[in-house]
């Protein structure tokens, strides 16, 4: 169980970014994680409107349907979480070189 919170710990460490500084890596990868969120925003919306459709239409859609939707929120969480991170390591680092 050890290994998985340590596999854990690294994975963020790199989705973070934790370890880089470059403003040649960290720019081009805020750059992607933001169009991912607006990416996962659109898919959110598409799912919303086919609810909404769905229920309009008295039809009830199978699991995989809210399977994907909460991958989907899981995505947007993690998302969310990365850019958060990485902007307060960044502006605490520009502080701190000031």
């Amino acid at each position: 169980m050890k290994g998985f919170s340590r596999l854990g710990e690294l994975w963020w460490q790199g989705i973070t970014l934790q370890h880089v500084s470059h403003k040649g890596i960290i720019i081009p990868y805020l750059a992607f994680l933001f169009v991912a969120l607006l990416f996962e925003l659109f898919l959110a919306v598409l799912f919303v409107v086919s609810c909404f459709i769905f229920y309009v239409n008295h039809y009830w859609p199978s699991a995989p349907f809210y399977i994907g939707a909460a991958v989907l929120a899981l995505l947007i969480g993690f998302t969310i979480s990365s850019v958060l991170v990485i902007l307060q390591r960044k502006k605490s680092h520009l502080k701190s070189s000031k």
